[in-house]
């Protein structure tokens, strides 16, 4: 308990050298260093705990050299090296050593008496070391890139290529100390005080057993009209495997390299038309795992036609990307210009997701997995070993200096982070329509419209899931909100009841061998999408030619179906194996921006600039202002419908609409857009 400091210092150096022998070549050379440094950086949550933070450190350094050569009047050559390298350690050093534990995403309303649904603001108590610590990566990209530019007659032709070696050194102990999340802080009392075995039920009932708690058995394998919900909701630990220690198995470094050639042309068709034009296509190469997935733990199901994944980290090939620009002027005085642009732009995958699909697909490492449900499964079967650890000990047992013990012997279902078979890389459809006016020396106006169509954004499924039968079929009993429940062990589970082919069963149960993975084991797809819509108007005023002053207005709508773009730990959906509910409002989406900018020039060639920005706040519904998918998390949970007018966020959360001549209505009017809480930001700069 306490106040927290932080700090965020800085130290930086540049220098920068340009170098003329003649009047064709021009040599640059410009070298950064900074180096900064946050004690107790890693959180500032005012709900959060002194020991969920670290000593957060970044050394990095860049050389960039570059070489204009005028071949001739209408001939140029551009080149550019860069060279950077970055350091950047994070350890936590606040005792007590604790597993990162989170507890509930908000435990009361703000009343006294008020239900959970009313009122809960997302509160997260949080504590122990941060699952990402320690860790250290030494990041170091090589760019080359080489242009030419040719100008002949009206057109200004530039060809050109560039290519992007990074390199990782990965030090990488995530969930080293375990991760916990609980569902309140009363769940994490009865958890400590009565043990890893007890459960809260759906029903309300709670124990450590059938005789008080419904949804153990047998009740729930008769008449399984009743689930566990908590109070632990998510265990993850860190497992080396292959015999490694936790050390060898942290060590994950891989690489990428990119390659991309383009050719365009801006066309001067005449004085009133430019057209431009091009093509550019872009090559992404990923380092595969360490060993042939073939040789590792989901090597058994790589022939099954319902497995999602072929255990590699995909590349791409098929980067094309066309673009068009059109810039006319109506009446050719140059007061008035419309443009229209559009074209396609894809996207890399952020290393985190490369080193994580990489050292946990099974031939590294893998992730313990557990939960409070797993204990209906362990008392069915006599199956201690699913029982969730006591707290604060690790699944294998107490922890150490360093953390949690690996793992003896072969891991009993390890959660594995795979990608998709089938993965097209992020790609976006943009464009744009802007009509600029000159009314006078002083003023200029314009306003445009900007739509983005992003497809294929990077999405985890849990392709694992506890309900799919002999067919392949899903069959789930609905909730009292209308979702589907998931409860028992997925198909390419050691303890499936069905063991998928090539599984043993184990001699002390034959449906339960501890070969296959864990359930709701994580597939990164590509198949989530986004749409942006954007409309704004600027006013741009210049004062006896020193002080410019320009502020513009925006309204724009962002709508997806999917929130975990090149995030791998959240999950904000309500049902794992259908996105089709999920579409609605962005948590990005801001739909009043306001901006202005002003620059003064001062004697001696200096200037002065501010900027002064307002945004109108971000979509939060009403029935989802509390924990919906139980993941300790209640700000960004989505808005789930059942199809037939049900709206809901979970349990107690239920929302109806009504009818009215033909059209679906909200009795909750705000639902429909998603502006009912949040805030207002507004910033400053000088």
């Amino acid at each position: 308990a306490g106040p927290i400091p932080h700090t965020n210092d800085l130290q930086a150096f540049l220098g920068k050298v340009d170098f003329v022998p003649n009047s064709r070549h021009t040599v640059t050379i410009r070298d950064y260093f900074g180096r900064s440094i946050q004690e107790n950086g890693t959180f500032d949550v005012p709900t959060f705990g002194r020991t969920a933070n670290g000593l957060e450190k970044d050394l990095s350094n860049s050389l960039i050299a570059s070489w204009t050569w005028a071949l001739s009047s209408h001939l140029l050559n551009e080149f550019r090296f860069q060279f950077a390298r970055d350091n950047r350690p994070r350890v936590q050093v606040l005792p007590p050593d604790l597993p990162d534990t989170s507890i509930g995403s908000c435990t009361t309303g703000t009343g006294e008496d008020a239900p959970p649904t009313i009122g809960c603001l997302g509160r997260n108590f949080r504590f122990g070391r941060p699952f990402f610590h320690p860790s250290s990566v030494i990041d170091k990209q090589f760019q080359v890139n080489d242009n030419v530019s040719i100008v002949k007659g009206s057109h200004a032709i530039k060809v050109g290529f560039n290519t992007l070696n990074i390199r990782e050194a990965n030090f990488f102990q995530g969930f080293a100390r375990g991760r916990m999340t609980f569902d309140s802080v009363e769940g994490f009392l009865n958890y400590v005080n009565f043990g890893p075995s007890f459960v809260e039920c759906s029903d309300g009932t709670f124990g450590t057993s059938g005789a008080t708690a419904t949804c153990l058995p047998p009740a729930p394998f008769v008449n399984p009209t009743t689930n566990v919900v908590g109070p632990l909701l998510l265990y993850l630990q860190f497992a080396p495997v292959g015999g490694r220690t936790l050390a060898q198995a942290s060590e994950n470094d891989f690489s990428q390299f990119e390659a991309g050639i383009f050719a365009q042309d801006k066309w001067q068709v005449n004085r009133k038309l430019t057209i431009s034009y091009g093509l550019r296509w872009d090559n992404y190469n990923q380092r595969q795992p360490a060993l042939d997935p073939a040789t590792t733990r989901i090597g058994q199901f790589l022939s099954l036609p319902n497995f999602p994944s072929a255990g590699l980290v995909p590349g791409y090939h098929k980067g094309f990307q066309p673009r068009l620009g059109i810039a006319w002027d109506p009446t050719g005085s140059g007061k008035t210009v419309i443009r229209v642009n559009g074209g396609v732009f894809y996207s890399d995958l952020p290393a985190i997701i490369v080193a994580n699909g990489t050292a946990n697909n099974g031939s590294i490492a893998g992730t313990l997995f557990s939960a409070s449900f797993l204990n209906a499964t362990a008392q069915e079967f006599n199956l201690p070993f699913l029982v969730p650890p006591t707290y604060p000990n690790c699944a294998t047992g107490p922890a150490t200096s360093t953390g949690c013990a690996p793992p003896t012997g072969d891991l009993f279902d390890p959660q594995v982070v795979l990608f998709a078979k089938n993965f097209p890389y992020p790609r976006t459809y943009e464009g744009s329509a802007w009509v600029e006016r000159q009314i006078s020396n002083a003023w200029k106006v314009s306003a445009g419209f900007n739509y983005a169509l992003s497809t294929h954004q990077n999405r985890n499924l849990l392709f694992n899931a506890p309900c799919i039968d002999a067919s392949g079929n899903c069959v789930t009993p609905p909730g009292q909100d209308g979702r589907p429940t998931y409860n028992g062990v997925g198909p390419f589970s050691g303890c499936s009841p069905a063991l998928p082919p090539g599984l043993p069963a184990s001699p002390s149960n034959p449906k339960c061998s501890g070969a296959g993975i864990a359930t709701f084991s994580n597939v990164i797809a590509a198949d989530g999408r986004a749409l942006y819509r954007g409309f704004t108007a600027k006013v741009d005023r210049q004062f006896a030619g020193k002080f410019l002053l320009s502020s513009y207005y925006t309204y724009s709508q962002t709508y997806d179906d999917g929130t975990t773009e090149r995030d791998q730990f959240t999950f904000q959906f309500s049902d794992p194996l259908n996105f089709a509910p999920e579409r609605g409002p962005s948590p990005q989406d801001q739909r009043h921006t306001f901006g202005l900018y002003s620059v003064l020039d001062l004697p001696w060639h200096f200037s002065w600039s501010n900027t002064v920005n307002a945004h109108s706040r971000r979509p939060r519904s009403l029935l989802c202002n509390f924990d919906a998918n139980r993941d300790s998390v209640a700000d960004g949970d989505r808005v789930f419908t059942d199809g037939q007018g049900n709206y809901s966020c979970g349990a107690g959360g239920v929302g109806r609409v009504i009818n009215v001549n033909g059209q679906l209505i909200p009795l909750v009017a705000s639902l429909s857009n998603g502006h009912d809480t949040g805030r207002d930001v507004a910033r400053f700069d000088d």
